[in-house]
C-alpha cells in the first residue's frame, strides 16, 4: 500500500512537471511557464515548478505568442518592431512593439527646407539612406530668389553683412552632408553629421578713386563661400512616405570677397580678400519618402 502511494505523488510530480507552457516575448525572450489566465489586456502565470508561487502578470502588448502544452498556439502579435513610449514618470524608454518603420522605410527622400523662402532662397535636397538605416548621404541644393530675377528689391549688402548662406543676393550654393542615426530609422529619430557647403554671392563697395576726379562710387563685386558645420536635428516620420525634420548647425565659414579695384592704374586686375566667420545655419524640412 505505501509503495502504491508512493508512486501516485511521484507519478502526480511527474504530470505537474510535464505541464508547461512556452511564453515568447516580444522582447526576444523565451520563457517556460504554466499559463494561469488570458484576457484581454494581460497574460498570467506561474513558474512551472512552482504552482503555489506567484502569480506574474504581463501586459499582451509584450507578448509575441504562447504556445502551450498541448501544441496549440496563440499568436497574439505577428509583428514585432521598435517603437518609444512614456512611462507615468516621463522617462522615455525603448520597447519592442509596433514600429513598422524601424525596418521597413523608403531609402530615397527630396525634401525642401521651408524657412531658406523667407531668406531669399529656394532650398531642396536629396538625401539616399544606407541600408540598415544608419546613415544617409545628403545632397543640397540651394538657389537664391535674386539670381533667378525673383527677389528685384534684395538689399546689396557689404562685407559686413550677413553669413554668406543668408545673403540676400545669394545666388546659388550647394554641398555634401552624411548625417548618422544611432538608433536607425522610426517615427522619430535623432540624427548627427558634418556637413560641407560652397556658394556664391553679390555685395557692395564703398571705392574711392584717388586721383582726379577723385570719385566715390558704390561698385557690387562678387564673392563666394565655403562653410563646415557640425548639424544635429530630429528627424520625424508619421507615414512611410511623409517626413519633417528639425536642425541646427554650427561651424565654420571662410568669405572670399573678389574685388575690382578702380583706383588702381590696372583697372582690370583683381584682387581677393579672405574672411573668417563663426557660422550658424537652422532648417526646417518636409520631405516625400520613396
Amino acid at each position: 500500500m505505501k509503495h502504491l502511494i508512493l508512486f501516485f505523488i511521484l507519478f502526480n510530480c511527474l504530470l505537474s512537471t510535464q505541464a508547461q507552457d512556452t511564453l515568447y516575448r516580444t522582447n526576444g525572450k523565451i520563457q517556460v511557464v504554466k499559463i494561469i489566465e488570458v484576457n484581454q489586456q494581460q497574460v498570467k502565470y506561474k513558474n512551472p515548478n512552482g504552482q503555489g508561487g506567484p502569480l506574474f502578470v504581463l501586459s499582451k502588448s509584450e507578448v509575441a505568442k504562447i504556445v502551450y502544452e498541448s501544441g496549440n498556439v496563440d499568436q497574439i502579435n505577428s509583428e514585432v518592431k521598435s517603437v518609444y513610449e512614456s512611462t507615468s514618470n516621463n522617462v522615455w524608454k525603448e520597447k519592442v512593439e509596433d514600429d513598422l518603420l524601424h525596418k521597413n522605410f523608403n531609402r530615397r527622400m527630396i525634401e525642401i527646407n521651408l524657412p531658406d523662402y523667407f531668406f531669399g532662397s529656394v532650398t531642396l535636397a536629396y538625401q539616399y539612406f544606407t541600408k540598415n538605416g544608419d546613415y544617409a548621404l545628403r545632397v543640397p541644393v540651394s538657389i537664391g530668389l535674386y539670381g533667378i530675377g525673383l527677389n528685384k528689391y534684395a538689399t546689396l549688402e557689404d562685407q559686413y553683412g550677413k553669413q554668406g548662406y543668408y545673403r540676400e543676393r545669394k545666388k546659388f550654393s550647394t554641398g555634401f552632408d552624411c548625417n548618422y542615426f544611432p538608433t536607425g530609422q522610426g517615427k522619430v529619430r535623432y540624427y548627427v553629421g558634418p556637413s560641407i557647403e560652397l556658394g556664391w554671392f553679390d555685395y557692395s563697395e564703398d571705392q574711392y578713386l584717388s586721383s582726379y576726379p577723385y570719385t566715390r562710387s558704390n561698385v557690387k563685386q562678387k564673392a563666394n563661400f565655403q562653410s563646415i558645420i557640425l548639424q544635429n536635428g530630429f528627424l520625424f516620420q508619421p507615414t512611410s512616405n511623409i517626413n519633417f525634420s528639425l536642425n541646427i548647425g554650427l561651424g565654420y565659414t571662410r568669405e572670399r570677397y573678389i574685388r575690382k579695384d578702380i583706383s588702381n592704374q590696372y583697372p582690370e586686375d583683381y584682387y581677393a580678400e579672405n574672411n573668417h566667420i563663426f557660422a550658424f545655419r537652422a532648417g526646417m524640412c518636409v520631405g516625400y519618402r520613396f
